[in-house]
């Protein structure tokens, strides 16, 4: 009977320490681990948003386009584990995520970016706050040869929000890109969408 009660005591004891090292593994969730570079910096997590803003950190969801140009497009998800980027390290894994993205795709958003009205009200920028994106929402089928693709700029500063720009389809062969204008739904040849008026477009 003693040997039970003394088997009964070292199990709550270490019951008891396991729920203390438990809790003190909680605590460390306080703050978030943020890879930049070949070190690894805490930031409590209400900095996040201020560093993203100030341009010190980076979505590894954003992707340029094109090397040296202030084009990005948005990846549905990130590579190489890396959540966050910072100025030492984005370039390189820009152009290792560009290798893998298939070039049909590459190419679609090449046209889009090659748009005058790209170059319009500031759509290009760093890939950062209140940046421009084009986010192909989804791809080509047996029935329809159109790639869906958003154009939105990101509010980071309205909950993540991405606020849509424009919605287009493009197709490749024959090249063609259909514009949906806000006076319709009707999606019209970009050549006919440019005679609109401006508050229907």
């Amino acid at each position: 009977m003693q040997k039970f009660i003394g088997v009964i005591l070292l199990l709550f004891i270490f019951g008891c320490a396991g729920k203390h090292i438990e809790k003190k593994k909680m605590n460390v969730a306080d703050t978030s681990t943020i890879k930049t570079s070949d070190t690894v910096k805490q930031y409590v997590l209400d900095s996040l948003e201020q560093l993203y803003m100030d341009g010190k950190v980076f979505y590894s969801t954003f992707v340029r386009l094109r090397e040296g140009k202030d084009e990005f497009i948005f990846t549905d998800s990130s590579y190489f584990g890396m959540d966050l980027l910072d100025s030492s390290n984005r370039e390189d894994y820009y152009r290792r995520v560009r290798n893998l993205i298939p070039k049909d795709e590459l190419q679609v958003h090449q046209m889009i970016w090659d748009l005058p009205e790209m170059k319009i009200d500031g759509a290009e920028g760093t890939g950062g706050y209140h940046g421009v994106v084009t986010w192909i929402q989804s791809r080509p089928t047996a029935d329809d040869p159109y790639y869906e693709v958003a154009i939105k700029r990101d509010y980071y500063d309205r909950l993540g929000a991405y606020t849509p720009l424009s919605f287009v389809r493009v197709r490749l062969k024959p090249r063609e890109i259909l514009v949906m204008p806000i006076s319709s739904g009707e999606n019209l040849p970009i050549e006919k969408w440019r005679k609109l008026p401006n508050d229907e477009k």
